[in-house]
């Protein structure tokens, strides 16, 4: 079963095998969950697809936080997924000492973590920004396309006016065509929270949703 729900996994830390120092049993005081961890998965690895693997080194601080945190591993390196590591690497923090007893402070830490990529993802054009995880959009993948293996895209368009109490959206793009992409993103269109590039700027809305079939297993 294809477990997009969680966007990354932090494996054991991994370490140089000759650095005594090196913090192998760390206790952690805070950890983002994968909800809040996702809002921070890269859009160009989204639209290319296939995730990433990444390892980090980080030196704890004596308030638990990991400092000076540098990427030593990318396997898609140019798509962000360093750069979205290091942001969510500043949401841990570690207790004072390790669970050997041992303070944390000034000791070495490497930390892997594997990315992996939504199955269903949207951009709007013009400004608008996407508010929600896409990873609470899974479920509106075309049940037999999924099965099937089949990625597709497809274009909504929405139009209204200010203050009006319906607004009229349809389909203008979809490829492949007979897979349910177009209808599907009909009706996901309706669950996605945006926000307008600026105050009354209407209700003119165009967006694309991408369904990416994960690899077999």
């Amino acid at each position: 079963m294809w477990l997009a729900a969680m966007l990354v996994q932090a494996a054991a830390p991994s370490w140089a095998p000759d650095d005594p120092n090196r913090i192998t049993e760390p206790d952690w005081d805070k950890r983002p969950p994968p909800a809040v961890a996702s809002r921070y998965y890269p859009k160009a690895l989204a639209q290319e697809g296939g995730g990433a693997s990444l390892e980090a080194v980080c030196i704890a601080g004596p308030d638990g936080m990991l400092n000076d945190c540098r990427i030593v591993e990318d396997s898609r390196p140019g798509l962000g997924g360093g750069e979205a590591l290091l942001q969510i690497l500043g949401l841990y923090r570690l207790k004072p000492v390790d669970r050997s007893g041992r303070p944390v402070a000034g000791r070495p830490l490497h930390f892997r973590m594997r990315m992996h990529p939504p199955i269903v993802f949207a951009r709007a054009e013009g400004g608008w920004e996407i508010l929600q995880d896409p990873y609470a959009w899974d479920d509106a993948y075309p049940k037999a396309a999924l099965a099937a293996g089949v990625s597709g895209d497809a274009t909504v368009a929405c139009r209204g006016k200010k203050g009006a109490r319906r607004i009229y959206c349809t389909v203008e793009a979809e490829a492949p065509e007979g897979q349910g992409f177009g209808a599907a993103a009909l009706e996901l269109q309706k669950r996605i929270l945006v926000k307008p590039p600026r105050a009354g700027a209407g209700t003119d809305l165009r967006m694309t949703l991408s369904f990416r079939a994960p690899p077999a297993p």
